[in-house]
C-alpha cells in the first residue's frame, strides 16, 4: 500500500469516526498531513479521487463547506422529458426519445388532459 492508498483509508475513517461524519476540507487536510506526514496536497488529492469515484461528497452547510462520506443510495435524477402535441392538439408528457409517428399513448406517455399538473386543472 502506497502512501496516497494510505492516505486515503485514513480520509475515511476519520469521516466515519467525525460526529456528524463531516469534516471541513482545510481541517482534514491539517489533521492528517500532520497524523501521517504527508503534505496537505496529497491529502486533497485523496480526498478528490475519493469524490469522483463517489465514496466522499462535498457539501454545504451554511455557512460552512464540508467533505463528508457520501450517502450510501446517491440522487438520481429523473429522466429526460418533453411535452408532445399530438393531431388532435392534445399535449402530452413523454420521455425524450419517443417517436411522436407512433401512438404516444403506447409509449408510456402521459395524457396532459387526463392529469391534475397545476391546482387549476
Amino acid at each position: 500500500m502506497n502512501d496516497f492508498e494510505r492516505t486515503q483509508m485514513f480520509v475515511v475513517a476519520e469521516l466515519a469516526g467525525a460526529p456528524a461524519r463531516r469534516v471541513r476540507p482545510r481541517e482534514l487536510e491539517k489533521r492528517l498531513s500532520g497524523r501521517l506526514g504527508v503534505s496537505p496536497f496529497v491529502v486533497r488529492a485523496a480526498v478528490k479521487d475519493l469524490v469522483e469515484a463517489g465514496e466522499l461528497a462535498y457539501t454545504y452547510h451554511d455557512p460552512e463547506s464540508f467533505v463528508e462520506l457520501a450517502p450510501a443510495r446517491p440522487h438520481r435524477p429523473a429522466r429526460p422529458m418533453k411535452v408532445v402535441v399530438d393531431s388532435q392538439g392534445n399535449s402530452w408528457l413523454c420521455d425524450a426519445d419517443v417517436d411522436p409517428s407512433i401512438p404516444l399513448s403506447n409509449q408510456g406517455c402521459w395524457n396532459c388532459g387526463e392529469v391534475a399538473f397545476t391546482r387549476n386543472d
